[in-house]
């Protein structure tokens, strides 16, 4: 604010702070040579596709996704069992439980907690299984939402590593999309 009143003269009044304000809540980078840019910055192709294909479709990939990672990375946890319930069943997930999902996730990366990025060589173990949460944890808002976000994909890239490839290949096979030529 103080560069904004500087160059424009613009302020807030003192009493401007005296309420509660709604804020942005920013995840911790999870590395500081790759950050969480977005599906389309390091899968233009696949961002792409899933942005042409039909919501059920979309839907599904986020569902399967999320089954894919609880499996690989044990995280059928207290909260994140239930919401992935609520969103099988095609019902809204409610917020405070969306919340709970969230502080499952932070716990698990306790470790980093007031570091500027989690280092993935610290504990390349839990460094996985806490971007796979992130990646469970951003699929259910974007199921939340008419499954429009990737975010989850992007964390669920990093978590995967090696086996990117081949979940990124069922990933495009359940996109369905007419081109238009």
């Amino acid at each position: 604010m103080a560069a904004i009143e500087a160059r424009t003269g613009a302020r807030l009044s003192s009493d401007w702070f005296d309420e509660p304000r709604q804020v942005a809540v920013v995840d911790l980078p999870f590395s500081e040579e790759v950050t969480p840019i977005g599906l389309w910055h390091h899968e233009p192709e696949l961002d792409a596709r899933l942005r042409l294909t039909p919501k059920e479709n979309r839907r599904a990939i986020l569902l399967r996704l999320i089954d894919v990672l609880i499996e690989r990375f044990d995280l059928d946890l207290a909260f994140i069992t239930p919401a992935i319930r609520v969103a099988h069943e095609g019902l809204p997930i409610d917020a405070g439980l969306l919340e709970e999902v969230r502080a499952e996730w932070e716990n698990l990366g306790q470790q980093w907690s007031g570091a500027f990025c989690a280092v993935r060589e610290e504990d390349e173990t839990g460094w996985r299984r806490w971007l796979a949460a992130n990646a469970i944890r951003h699929s259910l808002r974007s199921l939340n939402e008419g499954a429009y976000f990737f975010d989850g994909l992007t964390y669920a890239r990093f978590a995967l590593s090696e086996e990117w490839p081949a979940t990124r290949d069922r990933v495009r096979a359940m996109t369905h999309f007419r081109p238009v030529l």
